[in-house]
């Protein structure tokens, strides 16, 4: 592109008007040819002239005829013409000035009210391409695949159908690995070039990157060969971290709803202090069902059903949640997990979400602590009416959130949590009942009495129980 038109330059009344007296004082004959051979200027030209090329900036502007003193006329036009280049490489400097600081200073508030990572590279792409004129321009992001995926355009439309990309290939694969610019004048001729239907020559993939992380990349491509300034670089990179930035927020409020969620549906079954020991850790996964070895405690109120006939619901109510708080509150103490509560029952586990050392014995620790605070209890109507009697097993089982999509409960599964219900009905009040392998893996830390094999409800075989000595 040349730097200055010849034509609208001696079109100004002024310019003509100086150089026509000047060839007057000098008594000669002169004329001016654009670049096209269009004549603009005849001041009395025959064909004895001599001739000089009018350049700026190494651009053939076009040709200087004159029948003498010809030097001088040349540096004057070109002294004219460079003054006026400067002038208008000034205001052009200063309306993009103006126009960038006004796009960064707009940029972020309009960025801000986007709802999706889609509208923000959308956003982006209308207000680059705005400054830097008539270019095809996209956005990619990488996807939960880790393929660039196309979420915004300007210049092209969307497929209906989500498009991606492998970063092993093409020019914006290449930006992606290497996290830095790339710049290409004759994209044909670039080792990386990938056919396409819109006719691309040129084009200046960007990183879209913040400090500490890589999401995808901004494409502003022409269908002509030009030449990217370096000022439309910086550019293009300012916006892409810009756009970065709204990314990295979207991110950090979607962590922040998601660490709520789990949070909120966790606090319900484990204690402070764990929620927090995961999320600090990264949920990820956390809630979603998973196979995995436990220890499981059932804890049921003996003769329950004789209470509720010799008193009123309402007093049995108030003492029952005092009750329940009590064991609640122990097996938190002792990092278990609270599933549920059956009419009278508490059902907790170990080992889940939360990993465990050692989580067979302490969940027999937790067993006798429960016993023994309900002991300690000093209302006298659950001191005198409340005992219970414990079961333990452990083995693996299904853990996680489980039941219809609207309403599931974080919980445990399996035949090793039906045994433990089952040692848990055959349990006498004060008792706590273990199987053989909750007995096998705690051996040598409690001490146990044998009770021999018991038939249990639901179990094709009499199954070894032990009770624990406390």
């Amino acid at each position: 592109m040349l730097p200055l038109s010849l034509k609208q330059f001696v079109r100004k009344k002024g310019n003509q008007s100086l150089l026509t007296d000047l060839a007057a004082s000098m008594s000669c004959s002169w004329g001016i040819y654009d670049i096209d051979g269009t004549c603009l200027i005849d001041h009395g030209l025959s064909s004895n002239e001599e001739v000089r090329e009018i350049r700026l900036n190494e651009h053939l502007l076009g040709h200087l005829y004159a029948s003498q003193h010809v030097d001088v006329m040349e540096r004057t036009l070109i002294r004219m013409l460079s003054d006026t280049y400067d002038k208008k490489s000034l205001a052009k400097e200063a309306l993009t000035n103006y126009q960038e600081l006004n796009l960064f200073y707009r940029l972020p508030r309009k960025m801000h009210d986007c709802r999706s990572i889609a509208e923000a590279a959308q956003l982006a792409l209308d207000e680059v391409c705005q400054i830097m004129g008539q270019f095809h321009a996209s956005v990619m992001i990488e996807n939960a695949s880790h393929e660039l995926e196309l979420v915004a355009s300007l210049g092209f439309d969307l497929p209906e159908k989500a498009r991606t990309f492998s970063k092993n290939e093409g020019v914006a694969g290449q930006a992606f690995r290497t996290q830095e610019p790339q710049v290409i004048y004759d994209i044909k001729q670039h080792s990386t070039f990938i056919d396409n239907k819109y006719n691309i020559q040129s084009l200046m993939c960007v990183p879209i990157k913040s400090d500490d992380a890589m999401y995808g990349v901004m494409n502003i491509s022409s269908k002509e060969k030009c030449t990217f300034s370096s000022h439309e670089l910086q550019m293009a990179i300012a916006v892409a971290t810009q756009t970065a930035a709204v990314i990295e927020n979207f991110e950090l409020e979607n962590q922040r709803f998601e660490q709520a969620r789990i949070r909120n549906h966790l606090q319900r079954y484990v204690s402070d202090h764990i929620v927090n020991s995961i999320l600090d850790e990264g949920a990820g996964n956390i809630l979603l069902p998973r196979r995995q070895v436990v220890s499981s405690l059932f804890s049921d109120i003996r003769n329950f059903t004789s209470i509720c006939e010799a008193y009123e619901a309402e007093n049995i109510v108030e003492n029952l949640n005092v009750y329940f708080d009590k064991m609640v509150k122990v097996v938190f103490e002792h990092g278990g997990t609270v599933d549920k509560f059956v009419g009278d029952m508490v059902v907790a586990f170990f080992n889940a979400p939360s990993s465990m050392e050692e989580h067979q014995a302490t969940s027999i620790r937790t067993a006798i602590a429960m016993q023994q605070e309900l002991s300690a209890i000093e209302l006298p109507w659950i001191r005198e009416n409340i005992r219970i009697g414990i079961g333990l097993n452990t083995g693996a089982a299904v853990v996680g959130n489980i039941g219809a999509e609207d309403h599931c409960d974080y919980t445990a599964i399996g035949d090793t949590i039906n045994t433990s219900a089952r040692l848990q009905g055959m349990a006498e009040a004060g008792e706590i009942l273990v199987s053989q392998a909750m007995y096998e893996s705690c051996r040598e830390q409690f001490q146990f009495k044998d009770k021999g094999t018991m038939v249990a409800k639901g179990k094709l075989e009499p199954i070894q129980v032990y009770s624990v000595v406390y």
